[in-house]
Protein backbone atom coordinates (compact mmCIF):
# COMPACT_ATOMS: atom_id res chain seq x y z
CA UNK A 1 0.00 0.00 0.00
CA UNK A 2 2.49 2.21 0.60
CA UNK A 3 4.19 2.45 -3.34
CA UNK A 4 0.68 3.17 -4.10
CA UNK A 5 0.64 5.98 -1.99
CA UNK A 6 3.91 7.12 -3.28
CA UNK A 7 3.47 6.48 -6.84
CA UNK A 8 -0.36 8.29 -6.78
CA UNK A 9 1.83 10.80 -5.00
CA UNK A 10 4.55 11.49 -7.97
CA UNK A 11 1.34 11.38 -9.91
CA UNK A 12 -0.14 14.52 -8.35
CA UNK A 13 3.59 16.40 -8.75
CA UNK A 14 3.29 15.27 -12.58
CA UNK A 15 -0.20 16.98 -13.15
CA UNK A 16 0.53 20.19 -11.24
CA UNK A 17 3.96 20.52 -13.18
CA UNK A 18 1.93 19.62 -16.42
CA UNK A 19 -1.11 22.50 -15.29
CA UNK A 20 2.20 24.93 -14.34
CA UNK A 21 3.45 24.11 -18.09
CA UNK A 22 0.14 23.87 -19.89
CA UNK A 23 -2.67 25.66 -18.32
CA UNK A 24 -6.04 24.77 -19.69
CA UNK A 25 -9.15 22.86 -18.92
CA UNK A 26 -7.74 19.56 -19.62
CA UNK A 27 -4.74 19.52 -17.08
CA UNK A 28 -7.28 21.61 -14.88
CA UNK A 29 -9.28 19.06 -14.65
CA UNK A 30 -7.00 16.21 -14.62
CA UNK A 31 -5.51 17.90 -11.21
CA UNK A 32 -8.71 18.62 -9.30
CA UNK A 33 -9.70 15.26 -10.67
CA UNK A 34 -6.57 13.52 -9.03
CA UNK A 35 -7.06 15.57 -5.91
CA UNK A 36 -11.03 15.10 -5.46
CA UNK A 37 -10.59 10.65 -5.92
CA UNK A 38 -8.63 10.01 -2.71
CA UNK A 39 -11.00 12.06 -0.64
CA UNK A 40 -14.22 9.97 -2.98
CA UNK A 41 -12.40 6.69 -2.08
CA UNK A 42 -11.64 7.21 1.73
CA UNK A 43 -15.10 8.19 2.41
CA UNK A 44 -16.76 5.60 0.60
CA UNK A 45 -14.33 3.37 1.80
CA UNK A 46 -15.42 4.50 5.35
CA UNK A 47 -19.25 3.72 4.34
CA UNK A 48 -18.75 0.16 3.70
CA UNK A 49 -16.68 -0.17 6.84
CA UNK A 50 -19.57 0.54 8.74
CA UNK A 51 -21.84 -1.52 6.31
CA UNK A 52 -19.95 -4.64 6.53
CA UNK A 53 -20.38 -7.42 9.06
CA UNK A 54 -19.17 -10.60 9.48
CA UNK A 55 -20.66 -14.03 10.94
CA UNK A 56 -19.03 -17.54 11.49
CA UNK A 57 -20.21 -21.00 11.70
CA UNK A 58 -20.10 -23.47 14.40
CA UNK A 59 -18.51 -22.42 17.83
CA UNK A 60 -16.89 -25.27 19.74
CA UNK A 61 -15.91 -28.72 18.70
CA UNK A 62 -15.45 -32.09 19.40
CA UNK A 63 -14.20 -34.40 16.63
CA UNK A 64 -11.53 -37.35 16.50
CA UNK A 65 -8.32 -36.89 15.12
CA UNK A 66 -7.47 -36.58 11.52
CA UNK A 67 -10.76 -36.48 10.45
CA UNK A 68 -11.82 -33.64 8.46
CA UNK A 69 -13.74 -30.15 9.95
CA UNK A 70 -14.58 -26.76 8.16
CA UNK A 71 -14.48 -23.95 9.76
CA UNK A 72 -16.52 -21.00 7.70
CA UNK A 73 -16.53 -18.03 7.83
CA UNK A 74 -19.39 -15.80 6.21
CA UNK A 75 -18.67 -12.19 5.37
CA UNK A 76 -21.95 -10.15 4.08
CA UNK A 77 -21.46 -6.46 2.69
CA UNK A 78 -24.52 -4.19 2.73
CA UNK A 79 -23.47 -1.62 0.71
CA UNK A 80 -24.16 -0.91 -2.69
CA UNK A 81 -20.96 -0.61 -3.86
CA UNK A 82 -18.72 -3.81 -4.06
CA UNK A 83 -15.57 -4.38 -2.08
CA UNK A 84 -12.90 -5.10 -4.32
CA UNK A 85 -10.08 -6.21 -2.06
CA UNK A 86 -10.93 -7.23 1.73
CA UNK A 87 -8.10 -9.63 3.65
CA UNK A 88 -9.01 -12.09 6.54
CA UNK A 89 -6.71 -12.83 8.74
CA UNK A 90 -6.85 -15.91 10.67
CA UNK A 91 -4.22 -17.91 13.12
CA UNK A 92 -4.25 -21.01 13.81
CA UNK A 93 -2.51 -22.59 17.37
CA UNK A 94 -1.79 -26.33 18.61
CA UNK A 95 -1.91 -27.11 22.19
CA UNK A 96 1.08 -29.43 20.92
CA UNK A 97 3.20 -26.92 19.07
CA UNK A 98 4.76 -23.99 20.12
CA UNK A 99 4.53 -21.88 16.83
CA UNK A 100 0.92 -20.48 15.54
CA UNK A 101 0.37 -20.62 11.80
CA UNK A 102 -1.48 -17.56 10.21
CA UNK A 103 -3.58 -17.23 7.13
CA UNK A 104 -4.42 -14.37 5.12
CA UNK A 105 -7.06 -14.63 2.34
CA UNK A 106 -8.05 -11.70 0.02
CA UNK A 107 -11.49 -11.69 -1.27
CA UNK A 108 -13.62 -9.44 -3.37
CA UNK A 109 -17.48 -8.99 -2.22
CA UNK A 110 -20.43 -8.11 -4.86
CA UNK A 111 -22.41 -5.49 -3.42
CA UNK A 112 -25.41 -6.10 -1.16
CA UNK A 113 -24.13 -9.62 -0.81
CA UNK A 114 -22.50 -12.30 0.69
CA UNK A 115 -19.34 -14.24 0.10
CA UNK A 116 -19.00 -17.54 2.23
CA UNK A 117 -15.38 -19.40 2.61
CA UNK A 118 -14.66 -22.62 3.96
CA UNK A 119 -11.77 -23.34 5.77
CA UNK A 120 -11.59 -27.30 5.36
CA UNK A 121 -8.91 -28.48 8.13
CA UNK A 122 -7.42 -31.66 9.44
CA UNK A 123 -4.95 -32.72 12.16
CA UNK A 124 -3.46 -36.13 12.06
CA UNK A 125 -2.44 -35.43 16.01
CA UNK A 126 -4.78 -35.18 18.77
CA UNK A 127 -5.01 -31.84 21.22
CA UNK A 128 -6.68 -28.34 20.90
CA UNK A 129 -6.52 -26.38 18.37
CA UNK A 130 -7.65 -22.48 18.94
CA UNK A 131 -8.47 -20.84 15.71
CA UNK A 132 -8.50 -16.81 16.25
CA UNK A 133 -10.53 -14.31 13.72
CA UNK A 134 -7.81 -11.74 14.22
CA UNK A 135 -8.74 -8.70 11.44
CA UNK A 136 -10.75 -7.72 8.34
CA UNK A 137 -8.84 -5.44 6.66
CA UNK A 138 -11.05 -3.19 3.84
CA UNK A 139 -9.14 -1.64 0.86
CA UNK A 140 -10.30 0.84 -1.78
CA UNK A 141 -9.61 0.21 -5.32
CA UNK A 142 -6.41 1.64 -5.72
CA UNK A 143 -5.26 0.61 -2.30
CA UNK A 144 -4.32 4.32 -1.12
CA UNK A 145 -6.67 3.98 2.18
CA UNK A 146 -7.31 0.54 4.76
CA UNK A 147 -9.13 0.55 7.66
CA UNK A 148 -9.37 -2.68 9.88
CA UNK A 149 -11.77 -4.56 11.38
CA UNK A 150 -10.29 -5.95 14.68
CA UNK A 151 -11.86 -9.14 15.54
CA UNK A 152 -11.96 -11.00 18.94
CA UNK A 153 -13.55 -14.47 18.02
CA UNK A 154 -12.10 -17.79 18.90
CA UNK A 155 -12.90 -21.19 17.70
CA UNK A 156 -11.68 -24.17 19.94
CA UNK A 157 -11.54 -27.60 18.27
CA UNK A 158 -11.06 -30.45 20.49
CA UNK A 159 -9.51 -33.55 18.80
CA UNK A 160 -9.57 -36.87 20.60
CA UNK A 161 -7.07 -39.52 20.32
CA UNK A 162 -8.29 -42.48 18.17
CA UNK A 163 -8.48 -45.92 20.48
CA UNK A 164 -6.32 -49.15 19.09
CA UNK A 165 -6.80 -52.69 20.81
CA UNK A 166 -4.48 -53.61 22.85
CA UNK A 167 -3.39 -57.27 24.63
CA UNK A 168 -5.99 -58.98 26.15
CA UNK A 169 -3.54 -60.78 28.57
CA UNK A 170 -2.38 -57.68 30.13
CA UNK A 171 -6.14 -56.79 30.97
CA UNK A 172 -6.53 -60.34 32.03
CA UNK A 173 -3.58 -59.84 34.43
CA UNK A 174 -5.04 -56.61 35.89
CA UNK A 175 -8.84 -58.28 36.61
CA UNK A 176 -6.74 -61.06 38.82
CA UNK A 177 -5.70 -58.07 41.30
CA UNK A 178 -7.06 -58.86 44.62
CA UNK A 179 -9.33 -55.99 45.75
CA UNK A 180 -9.87 -54.95 49.71
CA UNK A 181 -13.02 -52.82 49.12
CA UNK A 182 -16.66 -54.44 48.39
CA UNK A 183 -19.45 -52.77 46.67
CA UNK A 184 -22.20 -51.13 49.06
CA UNK A 185 -24.93 -51.55 46.67
CA UNK A 186 -24.68 -54.78 45.01
CA UNK A 187 -23.92 -58.21 46.16
CA UNK A 188 -21.41 -61.15 44.58
CA UNK A 189 -19.91 -63.89 45.06
CA UNK A 190 -16.67 -63.17 47.47
CA UNK A 191 -17.44 -65.17 50.88
CA UNK A 192 -14.54 -63.35 52.74
CA UNK A 193 -17.06 -60.61 53.10
CA UNK A 194 -21.64 -60.93 54.36
CA UNK A 195 -23.41 -58.21 52.12
CA UNK A 196 -26.15 -58.64 54.06
CA UNK A 197 -29.40 -60.98 55.19
CA UNK A 198 -32.22 -62.09 53.36
CA UNK A 199 -34.99 -64.82 53.70
CA UNK A 200 -34.59 -68.00 51.92
CA UNK A 201 -35.43 -68.04 48.41
CA UNK A 202 -36.48 -71.39 46.52
CA UNK A 203 -33.34 -72.25 44.78
CA UNK A 204 -30.82 -70.75 47.01
CA UNK A 205 -27.96 -72.83 47.82
CA UNK A 206 -27.63 -74.72 51.36
CA UNK A 207 -23.83 -73.32 51.95
CA UNK A 208 -25.25 -69.85 52.25
CA UNK A 209 -27.48 -71.00 54.95
CA UNK A 210 -26.99 -68.99 58.30
CA UNK A 211 -28.06 -71.74 60.96
CA UNK A 212 -27.79 -69.48 63.79
CA UNK A 213 -29.49 -66.52 62.76
CA UNK A 214 -32.37 -69.04 61.30
CA UNK A 215 -32.77 -70.71 64.53
CA UNK A 216 -33.48 -68.02 66.40
CA UNK A 217 -35.59 -66.49 63.72
CA UNK A 218 -37.32 -69.56 63.32
CA UNK A 219 -37.08 -69.03 59.98
CA UNK A 220 -34.67 -69.43 57.07
CA UNK A 221 -32.33 -66.83 56.54
CA UNK A 222 -29.63 -66.95 53.82
CA UNK A 223 -26.32 -64.91 53.59
CA UNK A 224 -25.45 -62.89 50.53
CA UNK A 225 -21.57 -62.50 49.56
CA UNK A 226 -19.97 -59.26 48.64
CA UNK A 227 -18.81 -57.77 45.51
CA UNK A 228 -15.57 -57.05 45.37
CA UNK A 229 -14.50 -53.54 43.49
CA UNK A 230 -11.16 -53.67 42.04
CA UNK A 231 -10.60 -49.47 41.99
CA UNK A 232 -6.65 -50.46 43.31
CA UNK A 233 -5.90 -49.75 39.40
CA UNK A 234 -4.42 -45.84 38.91
CA UNK A 235 -3.65 -44.67 35.42
CA UNK A 236 -1.50 -41.89 35.53
CA UNK A 237 -0.71 -39.51 32.22
CA UNK A 238 2.17 -37.95 31.92
CA UNK A 239 1.11 -34.88 29.76
CA UNK A 240 4.88 -33.01 29.13
CA UNK A 241 6.81 -31.94 25.85
CA UNK A 242 9.92 -34.15 24.65
CA UNK A 243 11.45 -32.34 22.18
CA UNK A 244 11.06 -30.58 19.49
CA UNK A 245 6.83 -29.33 18.51
CA UNK A 246 6.40 -32.39 15.92
CA UNK A 247 7.98 -34.82 18.24
CA UNK A 248 5.96 -33.80 21.18
CA UNK A 249 2.62 -33.90 19.03
CA UNK A 250 3.68 -37.92 17.76
CA UNK A 251 4.65 -39.25 20.48
CA UNK A 252 1.87 -37.30 23.36
CA UNK A 253 -0.68 -38.80 20.28
CA UNK A 254 0.56 -42.05 20.77
CA UNK A 255 0.97 -41.71 24.51
CA UNK A 256 -2.83 -40.41 25.25
CA UNK A 257 -3.97 -43.03 22.50
CA UNK A 258 -2.59 -46.41 24.71
CA UNK A 259 -4.11 -44.56 27.90
CA UNK A 260 -7.36 -44.33 25.88
CA UNK A 261 -7.57 -47.73 24.75
CA UNK A 262 -6.55 -49.54 28.39
CA UNK A 263 -8.78 -47.85 29.89
CA UNK A 264 -11.31 -48.44 27.96
CA UNK A 265 -10.96 -51.93 27.50
CA UNK A 266 -10.45 -52.40 31.35
CA UNK A 267 -13.85 -51.02 31.77
CA UNK A 268 -15.21 -53.47 29.69
CA UNK A 269 -13.18 -56.67 31.61
CA UNK A 270 -15.40 -54.36 34.38
CA UNK A 271 -12.26 -53.60 36.19
CA UNK A 272 -12.76 -49.78 37.69
CA UNK A 273 -9.92 -47.43 37.91
CA UNK A 274 -9.03 -43.86 39.20
CA UNK A 275 -6.96 -41.70 37.07
CA UNK A 276 -4.60 -39.24 38.47
CA UNK A 277 -3.67 -35.33 36.28
CA UNK A 278 -0.77 -33.34 37.41
CA UNK A 279 -1.43 -29.85 37.96
CA UNK A 280 1.72 -28.05 36.81
CA UNK A 281 0.59 -24.33 37.87
CA UNK A 282 -1.18 -25.63 41.00
CA UNK A 283 1.86 -28.56 42.09
CA UNK A 284 -0.81 -31.10 43.13
CA UNK A 285 -2.98 -34.26 41.31
CA UNK A 286 -6.33 -34.03 41.00
CA UNK A 287 -7.93 -37.79 41.37
CA UNK A 288 -10.74 -38.97 39.04
CA UNK A 289 -13.04 -41.95 39.36
CA UNK A 290 -13.24 -43.43 35.95
CA UNK A 291 -16.33 -45.30 35.79
CA UNK A 292 -16.88 -45.54 32.34
CA UNK A 293 -15.98 -44.61 29.26
CA UNK A 294 -17.71 -41.46 29.43
CA UNK A 295 -15.28 -40.94 32.51
CA UNK A 296 -12.14 -41.23 30.39
CA UNK A 297 -13.09 -39.48 27.94
CA UNK A 298 -14.07 -36.42 30.05
CA UNK A 299 -10.47 -37.13 31.90
CA UNK A 300 -9.07 -36.67 28.27
CA UNK A 301 -11.10 -33.69 27.88
CA UNK A 302 -9.65 -32.13 30.82
CA UNK A 303 -5.70 -32.91 29.40
CA UNK A 304 -6.34 -31.79 26.05
CA UNK A 305 -7.82 -28.24 27.50
CA UNK A 306 -4.42 -27.11 28.72
CA UNK A 307 -1.10 -27.15 26.94
CA UNK A 308 1.72 -29.90 27.82
CA UNK A 309 3.70 -29.45 30.82
CA UNK A 310 7.21 -28.60 30.04
CA UNK A 311 9.68 -31.45 29.59
CA UNK A 312 12.10 -30.34 32.64
CA UNK A 313 8.77 -30.97 34.85
CA UNK A 314 8.27 -34.87 34.78
CA UNK A 315 5.00 -34.95 37.16
CA UNK A 316 5.72 -38.54 38.45
CA UNK A 317 9.01 -37.13 40.65
CA UNK A 318 5.75 -35.52 42.43
CA UNK A 319 4.23 -38.49 42.82
CA UNK A 320 6.62 -39.75 45.01
CA UNK A 321 5.59 -37.48 47.20
CA UNK A 322 1.68 -38.17 46.74
CA UNK A 323 1.74 -41.54 48.10
CA UNK A 324 -0.84 -42.80 46.24
CA UNK A 325 -3.48 -45.88 47.66
CA UNK A 326 -3.02 -48.51 44.75
CA UNK A 327 -1.58 -51.87 44.25
CA UNK A 328 -1.04 -51.41 40.54
CA UNK A 329 0.11 -48.08 38.67
CA UNK A 330 0.20 -47.51 34.61
CA UNK A 331 2.29 -45.05 33.69
CA UNK A 332 1.77 -43.59 30.51
CA UNK A 333 4.91 -40.83 29.27
CA UNK A 334 5.98 -40.02 25.78
CA UNK A 335 9.50 -39.73 27.04
CA UNK A 336 11.65 -42.28 29.24
CA UNK A 337 14.17 -40.15 29.98
CA UNK A 338 17.19 -40.73 32.95
CA UNK A 339 15.22 -38.11 35.03
CA UNK A 340 12.20 -40.20 35.46
CA UNK A 341 13.59 -43.88 35.44
CA UNK A 342 15.06 -43.46 38.99
CA UNK A 343 11.59 -42.40 40.25
CA UNK A 344 10.11 -45.43 38.40
CA UNK A 345 12.02 -48.05 39.97
CA UNK A 346 11.51 -46.72 43.47
CA UNK A 347 7.71 -46.88 42.40
CA UNK A 348 7.90 -50.40 41.26
CA UNK A 349 9.13 -51.29 44.99
CA UNK A 350 6.43 -49.85 46.51
CA UNK A 351 3.18 -51.10 43.79
CA UNK A 352 2.72 -53.25 40.77
CA UNK A 353 3.95 -50.77 38.22
CA UNK A 354 3.48 -51.10 33.98
CA UNK A 355 5.23 -48.41 32.33
CA UNK A 356 4.33 -47.57 28.84
CA UNK A 357 6.23 -45.03 26.87
CA UNK A 358 6.46 -43.45 23.50
CA UNK A 359 9.11 -44.37 21.41
CA UNK A 360 10.15 -44.00 17.92
CA UNK A 361 9.85 -47.45 15.74
CA UNK A 362 13.65 -47.49 14.45
CA UNK A 363 14.58 -47.02 18.28
CA UNK A 364 11.79 -49.71 19.83
CA UNK A 365 14.87 -52.60 20.42
CA UNK A 366 16.68 -50.14 22.55
CA UNK A 367 15.31 -50.38 26.49
CA UNK A 368 16.76 -47.11 28.12
CA UNK A 369 19.76 -47.51 30.27
CA UNK A 370 18.09 -48.00 33.83
CA UNK A 371 14.74 -49.28 33.21
CA UNK A 372 16.12 -53.19 32.92
CA UNK A 373 14.30 -54.08 36.09
CA UNK A 374 11.05 -52.71 35.20
CA UNK A 375 8.23 -53.75 33.19
CA UNK A 376 7.84 -51.08 30.26
CA UNK A 377 5.29 -51.70 27.41
CA UNK A 378 6.92 -49.58 24.03
CA UNK A 379 4.28 -47.72 22.20
CA UNK A 380 5.52 -47.67 18.68
CA UNK A 381 4.97 -43.95 16.58
CA UNK A 382 6.58 -42.33 13.24
CA UNK A 383 7.20 -38.82 12.89
CA UNK A 384 7.11 -39.20 9.50
CA UNK A 385 2.92 -38.60 9.34
CA UNK A 386 2.14 -34.86 8.22
CA UNK A 387 1.87 -32.10 10.00
CA UNK A 388 -1.57 -30.24 10.86
CA UNK A 389 -2.42 -28.71 8.11
CA UNK A 390 -5.11 -26.13 6.73
CA UNK A 391 -6.52 -25.44 2.78
CA UNK A 392 -8.70 -22.56 1.93
CA UNK A 393 -11.60 -22.99 0.07
CA UNK A 394 -13.94 -20.26 -1.36
CA UNK A 395 -17.75 -21.01 -0.78
CA UNK A 396 -20.21 -19.82 -3.34
CA UNK A 397 -21.71 -16.26 -3.42
CA UNK A 398 -24.78 -16.41 -1.07
CA UNK A 399 -27.58 -13.96 -1.79
CA UNK A 400 -29.00 -11.81 1.16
Amino acid sequence: MLRNQVLYLFLLIILAMFYMLYRGSLSLQLLLLAIILPILLFFCLLWQRCSISLQRKWNDHEIPSDSLFYYIVRIRNRCPIPLINVKLTLTFTHSFDTKSETITMHIPIAANNSEQIQFPFSSPYCGRVSIHTQTLTLYDPLCLFRMRIFLKDTTNILLLPPMHPIAEDLISDLSNVEADQYSKEKSGDDPSEIFGIRAYQPGDRCSRFHWKLSAKADDLLVKEYSLPINDDVVLFPDYRRCGRSMHTAAFLDAVLSAFYAVSCQMHDHGISQRCLLYQSSERHYTELSLQSSADTQQALRQLLCTAPQSQAEPGVISLLCENPRCTSLLYFTPSLDPETIPCLCVLAEQFDLIVFYAVAEEAAANLPEGAENLQCIPILCSEERKEWKLDSVHGEEVQP
